[in-house]
């Protein structure tokens, strides 16, 4: 029995002895081998670069590591800053802290010139996008280079294939200027996440977003730093470039917005046939979206009535035209009082439209048909148009 015992005692330690090597030698494995490779992975980001952007683009460091993602293999682009040419010569596009990938660890063993090598998610850390269109119609961000085969020979040609499956874009932000028609958007405090199958025809995406959001056209805040939210749904159907919306909720500050539609890509543009309503909403959530000029120091206002809001907006956006737009605006009876004000603003009626028939971006116009309301015992009435000059 004794010598039954201690046989048994010895075959154990051996296993564990066996089974403690295998695993330090796996993870040593693990370790090494990413360093084998960090120059092979440094130089096919850098060949990928160089062969699709028309831009100066820098990075402090490529890695690539088998634990962090593990079973899947983990590359990280390090401090990623990328600089327009002429002629926006020296100007920053966009920067990055971290850009990262997750593939399968057989696809670091492909040859890149016959075989795609397949990325399954993206996830950017605290990016930076400067998108610009000077007054001369210029753009900042038409940095690819052109093709010069055909789609087919291009495919085959491509060191990479996005089969993603979730990507995520943390803590960044975007700004756009245009110098023509002087309007700036501003979105900081970008989260931002998705998840599907991007290789399928057609596939499902599942999104949510929250950002802070401003808007400035012509020196008037329409949105000064107003929390945004939006959780979509999304039907991808990638062979007609065609992305409908459907079970869609999204928040402008208090005002939540109910949406639905589609939006599909065209060589002239992108054609998007979008409808949105509020299903409830208050007069102060009206407030306080309004530009920050009327509307100041919400929190202590006192508020009744509700307030309504519809809209669709369908047709091309291309260079020269924009869709048509008809967005319907109603409040009855509501009214609103600032603490340090003696008088209640009340019985406030809004019937406005905001319309563009045909498409020409000088064509929209304001029909303020009702804009009354009544303090203590002053009645003021109004209505307007208002024009593109």
């Amino acid at each position: 029995i004794f010598t039954y015992i201690f046989y048994n005692r010895f075959l154990m330690k051996k296993a564990l002895k066996i089974t403690g090597i295998t695993l330090f030698s796996i993870i040593v494995l693990l370790i090494a081998i990413p360093l084998i490779f960090q120059s092979q992975i440094k130089g096919m980001v850098k060949d990928y670069i160089n062969d699709n952007l028309n831009a100066q683009v820098e990075f402090s460091d490529v890695s690539l590591s088998f634990l962090r993602s593990f079973p899947q293999a983990h590359v990280s682009v390090s401090n990623l800053i990328i600089t327009n040419f002429h002629p926006f010569k020296d100007e920053t596009f966009l920067t990055a802290k971290d850009i990262s990938f997750t593939m399968s660890i057989k696809e670091l063993f492909k040859n890149a010139d016959e075989d795609p090598i397949i990325i399954n998610s993206i996830a950017i850390n605290e990016g930076l996008i400067t998108l610009k269109t000077d007054i001369h119609g210029n753009t900042n961000y038409s940095i690819t280079k052109e093709d010069k085969t055909n789609t087919e020979s291009t495919t085959q040609k491509s060191s990479f294939k996005f089969d993603i499956k979730d990507y995520k874009i943390n803590n960044s932000a975007l700004t756009y200027a245009d110098e023509a028609s002087k309007m700036f958007v501003s979105v900081s405090e970008l989260n931002h996440e998705g998840k599907g199958i991007f290789s399928a025809d057609k596939s499902e995406l599942s999104t949510k977003s929250e950002a802070h959001l401003s808007i400035t056209m012509d020196s008037t805040n329409y949105l000064k730093n107003n929390l945004v939210k939006l959780d979509a749904l999304i039907d991808l159907d990638l062979p007609n470039d065609t992305y409908t919306f459907k079970e869609n909720k999204g928040f402008i500050n208090q005002l939540p917005l109910e949406f639905n539609g589609f939006v599909e890509l065209k060589k002239e543009g992108q054609l998007i046939e979008i409808t949105f309503k509020n299903p409830e909403s208050s007069f102060k959530d009206f407030l306080a979206v309004m530009p920050e000029r009327y509307a100041k120091n919400l929190g202590n206002v006192e508020t009744s009535g509700d307030f309504k809001v519809e809209g669709i907006i369908k047709g091309l956006i291309s260079e020269t035209t924009i869709p048509t737009i008809d967005i319907k605006m109603v409040s009855d009876n509501a009214s609103f009082k600032y603490p340090n004000l003696p008088k209640r603003v009340e019985s406030i009626s809004i019937n406005a439209t905001v319309k563009n028939d045909n498409g020409n971006p000088n064509d929209t116009y304001i029909n303020l048909t009702t804009l009354n309301f009544k303090i203590d015992q002053d009645v003021f009435k109004s209505s307007a148009i208002l024009t593109c000059p």
